[in-house]
């Protein structure tokens, strides 16, 4: 008896219209929390330079040696500090991107006590009203 020949059907596509749904359906949440990320990071960097320089005094050779100092310390960070703190906080993406967040909370939430105008924590000079 001969091999029967297996027929070969040519492939459906889906319509492009549900592999967009899908894809937002998939990715969606992603695209929205890195669309926000963005626009406040962007809105952080562009008010930086100003704050540091009308608010805090700094001159440009001071802004110069801060950011250039920020980005050395950003690529260090990404090099040498990257794996460590991933396993320190949990080594799976889902545990690392949760206590990134819980730690990211707590923090905001300390420097806006420690910033509120009803405490004394920190000395009045280092308050910028």
């Amino acid at each position: 008896t001969a091999p029967e020949k297996e027929e070969t059907k040519p492939k459906v596509q889906t319509p492009f219209i549900d592999r967009a749904k899908l894809l937002i359906t998939v990715a969606g949440g992603a695209l929205l929390v890195k669309l926000i990320t963005n626009v406040a990071n962007s809105m952080a960097q562009s008010t930086q330079v100003l704050i540091m320089k009308n608010d805090l005094q700094f001159g440009e050779a001071d802004l110069g040696t801060f950011l250039s100092a920020s980005f050395a310390f950003g690529g260090v960070a990404n090099g040498f500090l990257l794996g460590p703190l991933t396993s320190l906080l949990g080594g799976k993406v889902g545990k690392v991107v949760q206590n990134s967040a819980c730690i990211m909370m707590l923090c905001y939430g300390l420097r806006g006590a420690l910033f509120h105008p009803a405490y004394t924590v920190l000395p009045e000079d280092l308050l910028i009203r």
